[in-house]
């Protein structure tokens, strides 16, 4: 792969990891201002640009992180999309080995180069536009916090900077959490929307047809060692080291998650 053409695929996850070690480095500088500065209200300004404004940063870098990986998410259902509709064509045991994978958490697990070519969907993701606006409000409401502080002697105003500062993190926080809940949304719902009529034809069954175990909706399966329970005929069974041992839904142990593959609750 070219440099180029890896940049432009990779561009959230460099440039979130540009902002964090900025952030950081942000940080140390103004802790260090803040501890060597006699005055308060200098202190505050340090504070504000190097404390809140190395905080935003770490946010929005982490932010861009979180969108990378649910990036990589939605292209591998671009793939995993292809093969189910037979555009292409890889071994049903790697495609069963991904579906596996991805249920049962345990990492990444990409698709083999012979998957073919992934068609561009980037116009299904959801837009940046509400996350791009309120990013500028929090900047702009950074900056004037820093304004305030940086440049008055008086302390109240400078203390009104801080809280103008303080404001800025929060509408940041909250419009990372938001974009990234909105991308995990979306996400998941299209997992539902490939996967479903997959899951309805797979004929691996997690117990011998017509058993008690296969037919009782209340009953579920767990495999050791793994942290989530599943449905009978799950095609994240297909292939598991352990054995999935039947229990009922109400005696799963705490700290098991129902897998969001085929639906278990």
């Amino acid at each position: 792969m070219e440099l180029r053409t890896w940049i432009r695929a990779e561009w959230d996850r460099i440039a979130g990891f540009g902002l964090v070690g900025l952030g950081g480095v942000l940080l140390i500088l103004g802790y260090h201002g803040v501890s060597t500065s006699p005055f308060v209200a200098q202190q505050i300004s340090y504070a504000v640009s190097g404390g809140m404004g190395g905080l935003f940063l770490l946010g929005a870098g982490v932010g861009l992180l979180i969108s990378a990986d649910l990036h990589d998410e939605w292209r591998k259902l671009d793939r995993i999309e292809m093969a189910l509709r037979g555009e292409a064509a890889p071994d049903p045991k790697r495609l069963i080995e991904l579906l596996r994978h991805r249920a049962n958490g345990d990492g990444p697990a990409p698709m083999p180069p012979e998957a073919g070519p992934v068609p561009d969907r980037a116009h299904e993701r959801p837009r940046a536009h509400v996350a791009l606006a309120g990013g500028g409000a929090a900047i702009g409401i950074l900056t004037w916090g820093w304004w305030r502080a940086a440049h008055t002697a008086d302390l109240e105003t400078a203390w009104t900077g801080l809280a103008l500062a303080g404001l800025a993190l929060a509408v940041a926080l909250a419009v990372v959490g938001g974009h990234s809940y909105r991308l995990r949304r979306f996400v998941v719902g299209r997992t539902g929307v490939i996967l479903a009529p997959a899951f309805e034809a797979v004929t691996i069954t997690a117990a011998p047809s017509g058993s008690a175990a296969a037919i009782d909706p209340a009953t579920v399966f767990v495999v050791p060692g793994l942290r989530r329970f599943h449905r009978s005929g799950c095609p994240a069974l297909a292939g598991a080291v352990a054995t999935p041992e039947p229990t009922a839904r109400a005696e799963v142990a705490p700290g098991l998650e129902p897998c969001k593959l085929c639906g278990a609750s």
